[in-house]
């Protein structure tokens, strides 16, 4: 799906939610939905569709008058269904809501985001991507674009899944959203080394990485 990409590309970690799960796994606090392990989400995406059901609007409702963000982003649903489909009724007014028709990364996606619980840093030695003037083809996008990763929150620290996507390596200096001591787990033989790390101007953790195309690595930081 084309919404999911550019969240990975642009290094936003996300999770999927059905109804059920939306109704049921989730409990709404300030600003956030926090599910039964732990993980917070402050930003609702709802892609393109043509109806809501009444039961998730209402916690929709109440998640973003607690402060949450909501982003229609997409075709924006027009419905409202109760018990059926049969006779829904139009989509109450949602003037604070964000909407964004088109499906690219724009400034009002960009508003609607929470910041990126990893962030990768610029790289101060890089030179802007040169585009002839004669040529209308696109600029190389930077290694980094293709680094994707997972969190979550444990009882004991915080877990980062990283993966490199593409064709080509990628060395990058990244501030992560948790300060503790960092260790990288081995999958394959189960060995446990630990990191050095810097601290940022905020405390958090920053890391020196580097992951060869196709690589992941496994990061805890523990509390």
């Amino acid at each position: 799906m084309q919404i999911a990409q550019l969240l990975l590309k642009h290094q936003r970690d996300f999770d999927w939610l059905d109804d059920d799960v939306f109704l049921q796994a989730l409990t709404v606090g300030d600003g956030y939905f926090e599910n039964r392990s732990g993980q917070r989400y402050h930003t609702l995406v709802i892609p393109s569709c043509d109806v809501l059901t009444e039961d998730a609007f209402a916690r929709i409702e109440e998640f973003a008058a607690r402060g949450g963000k909501v982003l229609f982003w997409g075709r924006k649903p027009t419905m409202l269904a109760g018990r059926s489909f049969l006779n829904p009724d139009a989509l109450p007014d949602t003037p604070d809501w964000l909407e964004e028709p088109s499906v690219s990364w724009t400034g009002t996606v960009e508003a609607a985001m929470p910041a990126p619980e990893m962030r990768i840093l610029p790289d101060p030695k890089a030179r802007p991507a040169a585009r002839n003037a004669r040529s209308q083809g696109p600029v190389e996008e930077p290694a980094t674009f293709a680094v994707r990763y997972t969190r979550r929150v444990l009882p004991d620290g915080v877990l980062y899944f990283l993966f490199n996507e593409g064709e080509k390596d990628a060395a990058f200096e990244a501030e992560f959203d948790a300060a503790g001591a960092v260790r990288e787990w081995d999958a394959t033989t189960g060995s446990v080394r630990p990191l050095p790390a810097a601290a940022g101007p905020d405390g958090k953790v920053r890391l020196a990485l580097r992951l060869q195309r196709w690589e992941s690595k496994i990061i805890s930081i523990a509390r």
